[in-house]
């Protein structure tokens, strides 16, 4: 059967090699710092939570702590391609070109064949993409089903096809079980066919059909968690998220926890349940801990809402800046020994997609389009805003900053030269606008992303190599909570225990009441050959959080080492009943074994 190839297919072809090319010298260059392809905090978790979910121990007999549709497809990979983390990532990295081919398809279907050229090989140049879809993080399925949801919806005909229509809803709906605030971008569906569009008329039931589609797998994941006994709609991460970006010292860009500094990835989310069960007086489920971080987000906007309504401000201005706020790692830092993320991104086409909106306005799907950018936006500021949070909105900015080119070069063919004059202008000054910085945004990478590259060097088991990074944050930032933490961790892994130990020291005189620190340094007090005093750290820490879970295995090890092996047993076996789901589960279960066969390992265990 021969596949006949037409003329205005050619732009997705181009698309498609071109980006597949760009992924591949991208790889290419990604391999002197290897470490730059291993699964830190929510990449971590993925492919944790894959796992569990091919053997059987995912998800957990709760409520979802996030939408599990990206686990589900990771899973799929892993069991097709094998439990190799990096061969995943650079397979999703080259799926990824599938980005490019779309966004030239959706401008082709809106601005026409001339503006696919220039939308598909600017997607397919769009470092940011690239520098994602190898990051085992959801924007590699997220922004495909996007853009296929867009392009199976019904056109500007005169009454919408029904089975487009629910094709459509159903790929948003997929695309909202990964990524939940995608369901605002979604409500643009509905909306668009209940108004009309070009010569459509309204027609409602259609709408209603397209709303049903989009919640059907949302609420089959809410009937889930309702039959484990905690109907939280989708997912609970809703209410934390809403806090890290809302309350009090929230800078509407840093994913940390006030209230809980040392809280990173996991421990975050046993953190905010722990505080929030503490407050409370009582054992809360996902939905109820959810509930609480709303109420404290709610507590501190009618607190100070002038201060509130100038974080939602700084929010859209900072949505629209052309640094690329990081979110786990930084692409900034990834520039330095990868030079194709050099290429320009954002700050050229979020200028030429506003310009190409504004010229198409009149044109039949324009506002479509401008509807999933303003929903992204609204989604942004709700929350917070970094790159891959606003990174739905740029194959549609995309493909009208192709219309914008398509249209200029037009009008130089006809040699019409006031309209290429306004575009422009109108690019530049929006490009002076996307470039200003006025609030300090460093260009530079930031000091965290030093932290986590070291976490990754350590997971790769190059703890040398890890601390030269925290050496690096350090020099930048002698304070930074997280280097400091770190630092003491590689030492003791790099078997310096006295260097490792004398950190703790300092660090526990700085801040006693932190209960990571108190765990750390008994640790090392253990390890030190003073199980006494491990002990007493190590029920200092828990006397400030009695949930910190490392501590509580900690201090089985150190039990035991007192010649107590009935009080660690135990325990352990309560530890592992109350937390099933916990990311210590492997650890406790091994220190377990060890314990009840008489063969723990003082040296290699902690």
């Amino acid at each position: 059967m021969k596949v006949r190839l037409r003329r205005d297919d050619l732009p997705l072809l181009a698309a498609a090699v071109v980006g597949t090319a760009f992924r591949a010298i991208y790889l290419h260059q990604l391999r002197a710092t290897p470490a730059f392809l291993q699964p830190v905090l929510d990449a971590s978790a993925h492919l944790e939570w894959a796992r569990g979910l091919l053997a059987g121990t995912w998800p957990p007999p709760e409520a979802f702590f996030r939408a599990p549709g990206y686990v589900v497809f990771l899973a799929a990979e892993l069991a097709v391609l094998g439990d190799d983390p990096v061969r995943v990532a650079e397979f999703q990295c080259v799926l990824g070109a599938i980005t490019a081919v779309l966004t030239a398809a959706v401008a082709r279907r809106f601005f026409g064949t001339a503006s696919a050229w220039a939308a598909g090989l600017g997607a397919a140049l769009y470092p940011t993409f690239a520098f994602f879809d190898a990051q085992l993080l959801t924007p590699v399925l997220e922004i495909p089903l996007v853009l296929g949801a867009v392009l199976a919806a019904p056109g500007a005909g005169a009454r919408p096809a029904r089975p487009r229509t629910v094709a459509a809803g159903l790929l948003w709906s997929v695309a909202v079980v990964v990524r939940p605030p995608l369901l605002l971008a979604a409500a643009v569906l509905p909306v668009t066919i209940a108004g009309g569009e070009g010569r459509r008329r309204r027609d409602w039931k259609s709408a209603i059909l397209a709303a049903a589609a989009i919640v059907s797998l949302p609420l089959v994941l809410t009937a889930r968690n309702a039959a484990v006994g905690d109907p939280v709609f989708l997912a609970s991460q809703g209410g934390l998220n809403l806090y890290l970006g809302n309350n009090s010292r929230a800078d509407g860009m840093a994913a940390t926890f006030p209230d809980d500094p040392a809280a990173l990835g996991y421990r975050m989310m046993e953190s905010a349940r722990s505080l929030a069960e503490r407050a409370e007086g009582r054992s809360l489920g996902s939905a109820d801990v959810s509930a609480y971080w709303t109420e404290r987000t709610l507590d501190d906007v009618v607190g100070d809402p002038g201060r509130w309504i100038a974080l939602e401000l700084r929010k859209a201005v900072l949505f629209w800046g052309a640094r690329e706020i990081p979110n786990n790692h930084d692409p900034v830092l990834f520039a330095e020994t990868v030079p194709v993320l050099r290429l320009p991104g954002w700050g050229l086409w979020a200028p030429l997609g506003l310009v190409g909106l504004i010229v198409a306005w009149r044109r039949p799907g324009a506002k479509v389009l401008a509807g999933v950018v303003l929903a992204v936006l609204v989604g942004c500021v709700g929350f917070f805003v970094c790159a891959r949070f606003r990174l739905p909105a740029a194959p549609f900015l995309i493909a009208a900053g192709g219309g914008a080119v398509a249209t200029a070069v037009g009008a130089v063919a006809r040699r019409r030269w006031p309209p290429v004059a306004g575009i422009a202008t109108a690019v530049v000054l929006l490009a002076l606008l996307v470039r200003a910085n006025p609030y300090g945004i460093p260009s530079t990478p930031w000091v965290t992303s030093y932290v986590l590259v070291a976490e990754a060097e350590a997971a790769r088991r190059e703890p040398v190599r890890a601390l030269r990074w925290i050496e690096r944050a350090l020099e930048e930032s002698p304070g930074l909570y997280a280097a400091r933490v770190a630092e003491i961790d590689l030492l003791r892994r790099s078997g310096r225990i006295p260097e490792a130990r004398a950190r703790a020291e300092a660090a526990v005189r700085l801040l006693p009441e932190d209960p990571a620190l108190r765990a750390s340094l008994g640790a090392l007090l253990d390890l030190s050959g003073d199980p006494e005093g491990a002990l007493r750290e190590l029920d200092a820490a828990l006397a400030r959080d009695p949930s910190y879970e490392p501590a509580r295995i900690s201090r089985a090890v150190v039990l035991t080492r007192l010649g107590r092996p009935d009080e660690a047993t135990a325990a352990l076996r309560k530890f592992l009943l109350e937390r099933p789901g916990s990311p210590e589960r492997e650890r406790a279960a091994s220190v377990l074994r060890a314990v009840e066969s008489g063969a723990l390992d003082p040296e290699g265990e902690d």
